[in-house]
């Protein structure tokens, strides 16, 4: 029977903790868990006093005592002791002088517990917790001051640290993608690092067994894709990228994660061509890596059944679009019947949510019979539903809420009442497509729109930036091993 993972905060420390402890009182306002969190923050406010008091070029000034200041937070109001000095020029950086609401600061106190990391870790740490860069004296007055107070609290206790402490944590190092000067991206060593953070935040385990207690590194090296670890259960050896797309590849780690954070910061996509010129590799190993990471951008949990979208007072759009070129832009040989419209195009058809999430497919043809089951699955039946007077939504009052906006009146907008979300979804699409794609193949054409999908539903708007988006990107990669079917396996359906 494998054994239980230590915790990063050792049980025999919150065993003390908890001596004594009432469990009933222990979420509750002003309880124990927020006299923890206001002792923490304290804390980190003295050691920044003592550390900018020491960095004076004036000698003469010292402590002035302590003002109040209540902060507002997740999970309700603290009132913080913050220390003052004579000439008034102490600035705290963990709460601004003027600031007083303070979202996620729950987490970015309780966050100052991570253990084991290196210096440049404990930088990105604490870039993260303030905001800003700091430098590495205020990093280790900080930290050790934190330290600290972890053994000050070992007469009482709370064991809401020991569900917080088994959770992964998101360090900067994980989102500092958006410098492109960083190690992850020319140094393997630190790139094989990164890629195990994200996909093993708890530990490496096993991924042909699932055994983590007897996972061991070996000594053999493996230069393009960081350490070979070893299975005693299974007797087998693997690395970070097995069951990945980036599996078994020649291309560097450094190479992949730098074509991730290009990929998932462009808005408008980036090209094979341009990721062949920038990467320094060949154009057919840029196509190739392209559409992998378009497979990673695809439902980043592959085991989660999408839930339906919308719900009571939310609002859906759906539309349909067409993609491809104009039919009298073909040579004379090669043009249709008819000329103009959807003719000779690929169907593209989108149902966004209003400050939502948006999910688009590649369907052969736009009738009631195809789109009303597609909406039933994807659609909460209390969503409120506005299309266009398109023919094949008439019906779909029968299933929702169902408002129509009569473009043919040239009526746009009706109250509440439009379809221009789902129209500036399609604008993006298109401006990708027509200026940095030009030609998408009607085979390839679903995982174009996965991309444009995963950078829409992780946009800024709902407060995911390049960095992150570059990270989901990453952990989206575990389970989904794209490869070529071989040419003796004939019969076998294709992997790609």
């Amino acid at each position: 029977m494998p054994r239980r993972k230590e915790p990063r905060i050792p049980d025999a420390i919150l065993d003390q903790l908890l001596a004594g402890a009432d469990a009933k009182t222990l979420f509750d306002p002003n309880g124990l868990l927020d006299d923890l969190k206001k002792a923490l923050a304290e804390r980190v406010l003295n050691a920044e006093m003592d550390h900018h008091l020491a960095g004076e070029e004036e000698p003469g000034n010292r402590r002035n005592g302590y003002g109040r200041k209540t902060v507002v937070t997740d999970t309700g109001k603290f009132e913080l002791e913050v220390p003052r000095d004579r000439q008034a020029s102490f600035d705290p950086q963990l709460i601004a002088k003027y600031q007083r609401r303070f979202p996620g600061f729950d987490e970015k106190i309780i966050s100052m517990y991570a253990r084991g990391m290196s210096t440049r870790e404990i930088v990105g740490h604490l870039r993260d917790l303030y905001g800003i860069e700091v430098s590495p004296d205020l990093i280790s007055a900080v930290t050790d001051a934190v330290l600290e107070e972890v053994a000050a609290w070992q007469a009482r206790g709370i064991r809401y640290l020991t569900a917080q402490s088994r959770q992964p944590t998101l360090s900067v190092k994980e989102l500092a993608m958006t410098d492109l000067t960083d190690p992850i991206f020319n140094d393997d060593e630190a790139a094989a690092k990164h890629f195990e953070a994200i996909r093993w935040p708890d530990g490496p385990y096993c991924p042909l067994c699932g055994s983590f207690d007897r996972v061991k590194p070996t000594t053999t090296p493996n230069k393009a894709h960081g350490s070979w670890y070893h299975c005693g259960a299974c007797r087998r050896r693997f690395s970070s990228t097995m069951g990945t797309v980036c599996e078994r590849s020649h291309i560097p780690l450094t190479k992949w994660l730098l074509a991730m954070h290009l990929m998932a910061a462009s808005k408008k996509g980036m090209s094979a061509h341009q990721l062949h010129r920038m990467l320094s590799v060949t154009y057919k190993s840029a196509w190739f890596m392209a559409m992998r990471i378009r497979e990673a951008m695809r439902q980043l949990d592959p085991a989660v059944e999408p839930t339906p979208m919308g719900g009571d007072g939310k609002i859906a759009e759906a539309d349909e679009t067409y993609i491809g070129g104009k039919e009298r832009n073909r040579h004379r040989s090669k043009r249709g019947r008819v000329v103009g419209g959807p003719y000779g195009k690929e169907t593209v058809f989108s149902i966004v949510e209003r400050e939502g999430q948006v999910r688009s497919m590649h369907l052969t043809s736009v009738t009631a019979a195809t789109l009303r089951p597609i909406l039933k699955a994807h659609l909460d039946e209390k969503t409120f539903l506005v299309t266009d007077d398109a023919g094949q939504y008439r019906h779909m009052h029968r299933d929702f809420r169902h408002e129509i906006i009569n473009h043919s009146a040239e009526e746009y907008v009706r109250g509440e009442a439009h379809t221009n979300t789902v129209e500036g979804y399609f604008s993006i699409l298109k401006r990708g497509i027509t200026g940095t794609y030009h030609h998408v193949s009607q085979q390839h054409l679903k995982r174009y729109l996965c991309e444009f999908d995963f950078r829409y539903n992780e946009r800024s708007a709902l407060g995911v930036e390049d960095a992150e988006r570059a990270h989901k990107t990453v952990r989206g990669t575990v389970g989904k091993r794209v490869t070529y079917q071989g040419t003796d396996r004939a019969g076998s359906p294709a992997g790609y």
